[in-house]
């Protein structure tokens, strides 16, 4: 009896004690202060796109402009540095948190014209490669000391040059004027993949950021093909600008042409294919053609499709050019209108244009364009003239950090120290 009176007691505190602590649970509902959800990573880089996009309406020339050696040829941009090469073989290495925006140049890069250039990663702006155009060699270079690190030999001339997003690959895509991309191992220099199939040469090369084994180029036949180095052939399809890369559109064709004749008909462009690059983190592709039309192709089922923005050549009174950069951390890009000298920023989903009219700078056509991380755009004419662009505002950004801090800061990298 005795016991039976002792569980009794204990199922009586317990259901006490429960009691208490609901009521305790339920007071500091009602009196603590509503908590925002934390903030996702894809929601917080929607809000730096949205901000980044309203400050490009800002873009306008800044007070640094430079007289070159020799006209620039091609550009490319990381985080905080851009590197350009000329047409005299010349390599220039620029800061974009500096006011002297040249930082270094190597005047005997290459025998001929430079076609290409590429930094290691957006990120690790340590090394990057640079590849001659007649010389065919590609060259990698230290970037805090514009000194030569390694040469690898190619067999014939470079039209394009992409480094593996995927810094562990070390991996080279190098377009040639024959209508092959040689993938080359920047550690041996040996080829492990051969990549035939366009009609002319190779002018543009781009790695998928989201999977090292996926590869684009663009050719002077106006085609876009796309590349899977862990199959044997490596070839995965074309892009079709009219939207008809389908299993029953291409078996009809193939049908009524022959696979041969089919394969050949699917393009991208009416002209050849100037620029490439994976954009919106690698979901989407962007080409442009030399007739002036700027594609968008979505990822859709393990391929590309040609996505609902795809620009006329004519598009609110402007004609694109033959230059394009992708503005970082944003679906913008920034490009230049038909005549050359006149930059313009245009969304790349909509098609509409963000700032138009405001890029006027250059008085010869402008050869080579590049945008860093924040809206830092350099643009080079054949002239040999070197503008810089910014889009943020003079209130902007830390005022104790000036260039010559952010010189420090670059000028040590885990290349140069090793």
């Amino acid at each position: 009896m005795f016991r039976g009176w002792v569980r009794l007691r204990v199922a009586r505190a317990r259901r006490k004690h429960a009691r208490t602590c609901a009521a305790q649970a339920r007071t500091h509902v009602l009196t603590q202060t509503p908590q925002k959800p934390p903030e996702s990573n894809r929601h917080r880089a929607a809000v730096q796109s949205r901000a980044l996009r309203q400050s490009l309406a800002r873009l306008r020339l800044d007070a640094l402009s430079y007289k070159l050696p020799s006209p620039m040829r091609c550009m490319c941009a990381s985080e905080a540095r851009a590197v350009g090469g000329m047409d005299s073989g010349a390599v220039v290495v620029l800061d974009a948190h500096s006011d002297n925006a040249l930082r270094s140049l190597h005047a005997r890069a290459h025998a001929g014209a430079v076609a290409a250039v590429d930094f290691f990663s957006p990120a690790d702006d340590g090394v990057f490669a640079s590849a001659g155009a007649s010389d065919g060699l590609v060259k990698l270079w230290d970037t805090a000391t514009a000194s030569e690190a390694a040469a690898l030999p190619v067999a014939s001339a470079v039209g394009a040059l992409a480094y593996c997003v995927r810094m562990r690959e070390n991996l080279l895509l190098v377009g040639t004027s024959r209508g092959r991309s040689v993938v080359l191992d920047a550690r041996s220099g040996a080829s492990s993949h051969a990549l035939a199939g366009h009609e002319g040469a190779v002018l543009s090369a781009a790695w998928s950021p989201l999977r090292a084994h996926e590869a684009a180029t663009g050719g002077a036949d106006g085609c876009v093909r796309l590349w899977d180095l862990r199959r044997a052939a490596a070839f995965v399809h074309s892009l079709d600008a009219l939207d008809q890369s389908d299993a029953r559109a291409q078996g009809k064709r193939q049908r009524l042409v022959g696979p041969q004749q089919a394969a050949s008909l699917v393009r991208a462009h009416a002209s050849r294919v100037v620029a490439l690059d994976f954009a919106l983190g690698g979901n989407d592709i962007v080409s442009l053609g030399a007739e002036g039309a700027l594609r968008l192709w979505g990822r859709c089922a393990g391929s590309f499709r040609n996505a609902f923005a795809d620009l006329p050549p004519v598009h609110g009174g402007f004609a694109l050019g033959t230059r394009l950069a992708l503005v970082p951390g944003c679906d913008c890009a920034v490009a230049v209108a038909s005549g050359g000298a006149e930059l313009c920023a245009l969304a790349l989903r909509s098609g509409e244009l963000v700032n138009a009219g405001a890029g006027a700078g250059h008085t010869r056509r402008v050869a080579a364009l590049a945008c860093c991380e924040g809206g830092r755009v350099f643009s080079a004419d054949e002239g040999g003239q070197l503008l810089v662009w910014d889009c943020r505002d003079d209130d902007d950004g830390d005022d104790g950090d000036d260039g010559d801090d952010a010189q420090m800061r670059h000028d040590g990298d885990a290349w140069s120290d090793a």
